[in-house]
Parts: structure tokens; C-alpha cells; sequence
């Protein structure tokens, strides 16, 4: 029998891009995303999504940036209502855009060597696109 062992970079991406469901209190363990407040600070949201999967998710949210760019600061309401059973992205995003609503300056994440990064979507680093070239003509016979 073979066990198939994945990196904490896989498990994170796996979550995040398999929608995988948040167990939260599935196991009496951290609150859930589902518990989400309106007036709960942006900072214990992120709290509630790292320690909603195992192993915990790695989440860097550039404060310094959200603050300056976006009007955000960890004390800030997130203005949401959780909800039930859905993908741990899910709630990142219905967060994200709870965050945004009525800011020019909109927020997003990437993955990044399986860290969640959070962030103005100008400050996030690039998104890496897969690109085909035809060069048949650049090789010589």
C-alpha cells in the first residue's frame, strides 16, 4: 500500500483551488467561515480562515497596503453574514468583495508557493500565464 505524502504547498492549493469544504467545526475545533459577523473585525476573519482547514492555511495579508491603497485596517468590519457549505474560496472571496464594496481600490489573492497572499489587486504579484510560441521558423535546417 503506498501513502501518497503532499507538501504543505499542495494541501493549500488543493483547498483553495478544489473548493474543498471548510471543516471548522466539523471536529469541535475553530469557528467556521459559516460564523462570520458583519461587524466582525477583518483581522479575526482572517483568523477563522487560516485555522479552518488542516493543516492550517498560510495567509499573508499585506496590511501596509490595504491601509494605504484601500482604506483597510485589521479593525475593520467585514460587513458579510457567513455562509454554510461552501469552498473555503468561496468565503475568501465573498470577503475580498465584501471588502471592496464601494472602493475604487479592489482587493484579491494569489497563491503563491502555497502561500494565500491578500491584497490591493494592483499589489499582487503577477499572475503567471502559460503562453505558446510558434519558433518553427527561428530553428535552422
Amino acid at each position: 500500500m503506498k501513502i501518497l505524502r503532499l507538501s504543505k504547498f499542495w494541501i493549500g492549493f488543493l483547498i483553495i483551488s478544489a473548493g474543498i469544504f471548510s471543516a471548522g467545526n466539523a471536529f469541535g475545533a475553530a469557528p467556521s467561515p459559516s460564523s462570520f459577523k458583519p461587524d466582525m473585525p477583518f483581522e479575526q476573519a482572517i483568523n477563522i480562515l487560516r485555522n479552518s482547514a488542516s493543516p492550517h492555511l498560510n495567509i499573508a495579508v499585506l496590511w501596509k497596503d490595504l491601509e494605504r491603497n484601500a482604506g483597510i485596517s485589521k479593525n475593520t468590519p467585514i460587513g458579510i453574514d457567513g455562509v454554510s457549505k461552501v469552498p473555503l474560496r468561496t468565503h475568501l472571496k465573498l470577503l475580498l468583495s465584501a471588502l471592496s464594496a464601494g472602493s475604487e481600490a479592489k482587493l484579491g489573492y494569489v497563491i503563491d508557493e502555497g502561500v494565500i497572499i491578500i491584497a490591493t489587486e494592483k499589489s499582487l504579484p503577477g499572475r503567471l500565464q502559460t503562453r505558446i510560441y510558434y519558433i518553427a521558423d527561428l530553428v535552422a535546417r
